[in-house]
């Protein structure tokens, strides 16, 4: 049945079905996040449209963490002070970090990556945003060079290291890239709203990753998969992203109907299941934990699979990196 809203005027359909569950337990549909602008800093703005896969680490929110501010920065500043260090490379970094006047805690707001023709000759990029001077850092690194195999080179009027394997330097806002292919250096240079448009980064998001429409299909076409084969030719994309405030992790699978979003729901549903009897048939550890933790939705063409992280695994997760940087210390 139709019904007419009164402040709008507009026809909705009264007898719209909801979203059907899936496995253990429903997942209310997520609100959109708002969309990252193109012209804000950072390097996510730098991510091209012809990525496979594209994901950001939100360095800035992770420094502000409470369990990394409490465990972790405590020892990273540690090490970064550390007077007459026997490390003569770690001397040099923090000479670096000196002339440069760096401090991680304010520089570094994200980090992101690029993975192009994942089926055939991949290439790769890694960009680090934040507040860098553009063209300086190139020549401070190589002033700190011992060895230096490595050519320098002008791109766009700008210096950069680069050779047959790799090139590495800053863009025009002060971006640093390092990638293994130049062209794809030179095109991150230009800024859009791909980050968002192609691959449904989120933002306000630790570290959030989607793949583009085509990538899922080249690569399925270029070497289909033994096992699943079927469930894999169902989907048209995949995004992630952990969400460290709400202790969640959600993955988002696009289907390329409805109809094959409630076949892939379906066989995620009786694969739960069969797990939860018995769990050692799972193919991930600590599946037990996992699937209780874990919920499904089926909305439209997407299914849904969000799990809930557990604090006290966190926690110990920190508290292992803090043991590990304290043990890296005591050899510098």
């Amino acid at each position: 049945k139709e019904e007419k809203d009164e402040k709008s005027g507009k026809k909705s359909d009264a007898s719209a079905k909801p979203a059907q569950s899936g496995s253990a337990a429903a997942l209310p549909a997520e609100q959109p996040t708002a969309p990252m602008a193109s012209t804000a800093a950072g390097a996510a703005a730098h991510l091209t449209a012809d990525c496979d896969i594209a994901g950001r680490l939100d360095v800035s929110k992770l420094l502000q963490h409470p369990g990394f501010k409490k465990e972790l920065l405590p020892i990273i500043d540690e090490i970064l002070a550390t007077p007459a260090p026997k490390d003569e490379d770690f001397k040099k970094v923090q000479v670096f970090l000196k002339e440069n006047n760096l401090d991680y805690k304010t520089a570094l707001k994200d980090v992101v990556f690029c993975v192009q023709d994942v089926a055939g000759d991949t290439k790769f990029a890694v960009a680090v945003g934040g507040d860098f001077k553009p063209e300086t850092l190139v020549l401070a690194v190589d002033k700190q060079r011992t060895q230096k195999k490595v050519p320098i080179i002008d791109i766009d009027g700008r210096k950069a290291f680069s050779d047959d394997k790799f090139t590495a330097g800053q863009l025009a806002d002060g971006t640093v890239v390092l990638s293994d292919k130049l062209d794809l250096f030179k095109a991150m240079n230009a800024t859009s709203d791909a980050a968002t448009r192609v691959y449904k980064l989120e933002t306000g998001k630790v570290m959030t990753a989607g793949t583009s429409e085509e990538a899922l299909t080249k690569a399925f076409a270029a070497k289909p998969p033994k096992k699943g084969g079927e469930l894999f030719a169902l989907m048209k994309t995949v995004r992630m992203n952990t969400d460290l405030d709400a202790n969640k992790t959600t993955i988002v699978i696009g289907c390329k109907s409805p109809e094959d979003a409630t076949k892939l729901n379906a066989y995620i549903t009786v694969a739960m299941s069969e797990f939860e009897k018995d769990p050692s048939k799972a193919p991930f550890p600590n599946a037990e934990r996992l699937l209780k933790a874990t919920k499904t939705s089926l909305t439209g063409s997407d299914v849904t699979i969000q799990i809930s992280q557990d604090q006290a695994e966190t926690d110990q997760a920190i508290k292992y990196a803090a043991e590990e940087l304290r043990k890296l210390k005591s050899k510098i």
